[in-house]
């Protein structure tokens, strides 16, 4: 029988971590050099308007309707009826269970009384809370 073993080699060394920095300081941004957002209304009711009625022009590909690639839009999925749909089917029955799950509170969040803004993060559609 002959010796079928792998020769050894040596582990490469390893570089110093390029991504920690010793002492490195980073520059403040330049207020002048921000775009006014102009999507950002003054009052609740222009801040539920859309921006304009060029955010309406999809896509289409294999039937089904897709952002217009307007800006860095990166959002991988489909924004047309068949989409909403099932994302409602997923949504219900999580958010039932949440509700079950946790005295039918929907958040734990002190809040005030009188709230003029909301920020939604990845609700979905929101039937769930309607």
């Amino acid at each position: 029988m002959s010796n079928t073993s792998s020769p050894k080699s040596r582990s490469p060394r390893s570089p110093q971590d390029p991504s920690v920095a010793v002492n490195e300081t980073i520059a403040v941004d330049d207020p002048q050099d921000e775009e006014e957002d102009l999507t950002l209304g003054s009052d609740a009711e222009s801040s539920t308007a859309s921006i304009s009625s060029s955010i309406l022009n999809y896509r289409t590909i294999n039937g089904r309707t897709f952002h217009s690639e307007r800006g860095n839009a990166t959002y991988w999925g489909s924004n047309d009826e068949r989409q909403s749909d099932a994302m409602d089917i997923a949504t219900l029955p999580s958010h039932h269970i949440w509700t079950l799950a946790h005295d039918g509170e929907l958040y734990f969040a002190p809040l005030e009384d009188n709230i003029q803004k909301v920020l939604d993060v990845g609700t979905g559609t929101g039937i769930w809370a309607m």
